[in-house]
């Protein structure tokens, strides 16, 4: 080891450490990293907004009636491949988010 300290995040049950609320991470995981850092997930429901609202014929507007349904599918229901077309990583606002 090249003397990299111990992540106490592994004692809270994480066994996964990366982006939080990565739609490749799978529902169970975003819904443990949402509850221990409830702005992320604030964040991320931010740019569904924002994606939502853009200008242009998306493919999320002719398959949901509003932000809010869009929204409850990304956060619940969409499998991991889908988000990643729909939201890509690193298109998270991240200014005013903290731990």
């Amino acid at each position: 080891m090249s003397n990299v300290p111990y992540c106490a995040l592994y004692d809270e049950g994480f066994e996964r450490l990366g982006c939080v609320g990565c739609p490749l991470a799978g529902k169970r995981k975003r819904d443990k990293e949402f509850k221990r850092w409830p702005k992320f997930e604030a964040a991320w429901r931010a740019a569904c907004k924002r994606l939502w609202d853009a200008p242009g014929d998306w493919a999320h507007k002719k398959r949901h009636d509003t932000e809010q349904e869009y929204w409850e599918w990304w956060r619940y229901e969409a499998r991991s491949t889908d988000q990643k077309k729909v939201i890509p990583c690193g298109d998270v606002p991240m200014e005013n988010v903290q731990s």
